[in-house]
């Protein structure tokens, strides 16, 4: 059973809502064993951020780092055969918020550790889409360092959230955000949902 949502306030909206326990441990366990299984396909990746949707911004602390990703589904295409693992995080998602959504993309994040990167470094902050009425979404599939950053208009950090395995963060797709690289763990994954009322 999920816990209580705990939510983050700005400047009077609600921000981000954290869902811990969002799915049950026995699934927790079971996505964290097929997504980092030796035969689940993972793709390089150059940067962490796809410059042809997302908004991105400028920060002198942002860097780039390759990683890998696997796309579920994207711009509402058909979806690849490693879906139906995962389609329960939508059906659950629908359910817990009420709402009827359809999926704009979907994918699985892999970063590893990135010996280059300072303490005040984090990935390039970026909202998801910029417009439509669009929901972000973060799974974490796993235990591990290497907190997501929200930030202001003005790219200041309002909100760390440290990755906890089988915890759904999501907010409004015009909520600047972006990832920091794992230090004491080897590796952090995460799954990212896009989701469209319909």
């Amino acid at each position: 059973m999920a816990r209580r949502a705990s939510t983050s306030w700005i400047d009077g909206r609600l921000m981000v809502t954290v869902l811990e326990d969002f799915i049950p441990k026995s699934y927790q366990d079971f996505l964290e064993k097929n997504i980092l299984s030796k035969t689940f396909p993972f793709y390089f990746s150059g940067a962490t951020t796809d410059y042809a949707i997302e908004g991105n911004y400028m920060s002198p602390y942002a860097k780039e780092v390759p990683f890998l990703v696997h796309t579920f589904l994207s711009d509402r295409s058909q979806p690849t055969g490693y879906w139906p693992i995962i389609a329960p995080l939508y059906f659950n998602f629908c359910e817990k918020t009420g709402k009827n959504y359809t999926i704009v993309r979907c994918k699985a994040n892999l970063y590893f550790q990135a010996p280059d990167f300072g303490k005040d470094n984090y990935y390039t902050p970026h909202v998801d889409y910029t417009s439509g009425n669009i929901t972000t979404a973060i799974y974490y599939v796993i235990d591990s360092d290497g907190d997501t950053l929200f930030f202001d208009k003005d790219l200041r950090i309002t909100e760390r959230i440290s990755p906890k395995k089988g915890s759904l963060v999501y907010f409004d797709r015009s909520v600047i955000h972006t990832g920091t690289p794992p230090v004491r763990s080897t590796h952090r994954c995460v799954i990212n949902f896009n989701f469209a009322l319909s």
